[in-house]
Formats: structure tokens, C-alpha cells, sequence
């Protein structure tokens, strides 16, 4: 009886000196793993809002908030570092965090990498946005010249006379980011011409009889769309002065038609 219950309990302790040798070196290992065995760097992701360009042809018309997300498997994320526009470097301490960009440029370079705390330094990452948030400049100006027509008198003497005039305007408009577009022309607030190009000259002319009030503007798109207007400050000062000189080129015709019916009488009674 003895020796059966020596024999169970010589095998049930082999069993145990077989489990506790498969189960050591496993605690052993968990145990003597620190940071000093972490040689793998930690590896970041980024986000932006808003995700995609909301200007035209590209380009960002509005802050881009950026999101950061580093991992590490072993000994954890200790940073995340990033540049903006090879400017200084920044830190945010932990896993994760945000920041904002508003600088206005062409193909501005965003760079970050992430430090864990065996200090093994992610391969920094670069990415590239094109932001204007800036309107373009634009002014508005205006001359004009006449036509010239002819007509006969009483005295079937050709005369020349001033007919409608021709106003023409002119934007000067630039940007420094994105380029220029266009530039829209509008006459008593109704779009009448487009005018594509870089610039920065653009011109648009249309006939004038006077009689009328009317308003001049011009609108400036640069290619990211934002968009800047200059307008005529006093319309009714332009109906006004070109009015005024037409009654008066009007007069002079009639005074010159009267100078020759005055000769004529003046004729008859010799």
C-alpha cells in the first residue's frame, strides 16, 4: 500500500518538475524584458482637417488643424516631435496631439517623428499642402475717349461730331501665392466680362451715351479662389461729368448750326 502511494506520488511530482520547467524560462523572460531591450522605433500617423483641399485647383483657404498618433509596443511613445516649414522644432509630450497650420505657401513641407522611451527615434515623415488665405490686390481704374462721327449742315458742309463714348477700365491685380486667375467685370452690378490670365493688367471697355447712373467693379480671383473687389468709389460723378460733356458738345453743334443761319441772314440783308 506504501509503495503505491509512493509511486503516485513520484509520478505526480515529475509532472510538476516538467511543468515548472516549461513555465520558468516563460516568467523569466517576462521578467528580464525592460526598456533596454526595446530597439524598434515607434511609428506615427497623421490626419487633417479638414481632410482634403477646400479652395480651388488644390490649394487650402483655411487653417489645417493636423493630428498626430504615435505607437510603441514596448516601452512606450515619450513624444512626438514635428516641424512647419523647416521652421524650429516642436514637441508634444505623450502619444498624441495637434497643432495648427497658417502659413500661406506653395508646397509648404510638415515634418514629424515620434521618440519612445528607450529613445529610439522614428524615420521622420514629410508632407506637403499648398495654403493661400490671402486675397489678392486689386485696383480699379477708368478713362475713356470718343467717337467721332460726321454729319452734314444746312449748308451741306461736313462737320465732324462726338457720338457715344467708349469707357475703358482697367484692373491691375496680383497675388504673391497662388497666382492670379481672372478678374470679372461688372457694369450696375451685372457681370459682363471675364478675363482670364496671370496678369497683372486686365481691361474690359464698353460704349457710353450718358443719360444714366451707372456703377463700375471688378472682381480678382487668385487660383486658390479667394477673391478681393475694387470699384468706381463715386458712380454718378462719372454719368455726371460724361453727361455734362456731351450737353456741352451737343451745344457747340447747335451753336455752330445757328453761327451759320446768322451768316445767312446776315447774307440776305445786303
Amino acid at each position: 500500500m506504501q509503495k503505491k502511494i509512493l509511486s503516485k506520488g513520484l509520478v505526480i511530482g515529475i509532472i510538476f518538475l516538467f511543468i515548472g520547467i516549461g513555465i520558468q524560462p516563460a516568467l523569466s523572460y517576462k521578467v528580464s524584458l525592460s526598456i533596454s531591450d526595446d530597439i524598434t522605433p515607434p511609428e506615427t500617423t497623421h490626419t487633417l482637417d479638414p481632410p482634403a483641399p477646400d479652395g480651388e485647383n488644390g490649394w487650402y483657404v483655411s487653417d489645417v488643424l493636423v493630428k498626430l498618433n504615435a505607437t510603441d509596443d514596448i516601452s512606450g511613445v515619450k513624444e512626438i516631435k514635428y516641424k512647419v516649414d523647416n521652421g524650429a522644432t516642436q514637441t508634444i509630450i505623450g502619444d498624441n496631439g495637434t497643432f495648427v497650420i497658417d502659413i500661406d505657401k506653395d508646397n509648404l513641407p510638415i515634418e514629424f517623428w515620434a521618440i519612445d522611451n528607450a529613445e529610439n527615434e522614428e524615420t521622420h515623415h514629410t508632407f506637403y499642402i499648398d495654403m493661400d488665405q490671402t486675397r489678392p490686390d486689386i485696383d480699379l481704374t477708368y478713362n475713356w475717349n470718343v467717337k467721332v462721327s460726321s454729319y452734314f449742315n444746312f449748308n451741306l458742309i461736313k462737320s465732324n461730331v462726338v457720338r457715344p463714348w467708349t469707357i475703358i477700365l482697367n484692373a491691375t491685380a496680383a497675388d504673391q501665392t497662388s497666382g492670379m486667375d481672372r478678374v470679372e467685370f461688372y457694369l450696375n452690378m451685372v457681370l459682363q466680362d471675364t478675363v482670364y490670365g496671370p496678369g497683372p493688367y486686365y481691361t474690359w471697355s464698353f460704349l457710353y451715351s450718358g443719360g444714366i447712373t451707372i456703377s463700375l467693379m471688378a472682381r480678382a480671383y487668385d487660383n486658390a479662389g479667394n477673391m478681393k473687389y475694387d470699384e468706381i468709389v463715386d458712380p454718378c460723378w462719372i454719368n455726371t461729368k460724361q453727361s455734362t460733356h456731351l450737353l456741352l458738345l451737343q451745344f457747340l453743334d447747335h451753336l455752330q448750326i445757328l453761327h451759320r443761319l446768322v451768316n445767312i441772314w446776315r447774307l440776305n440783308q445786303l
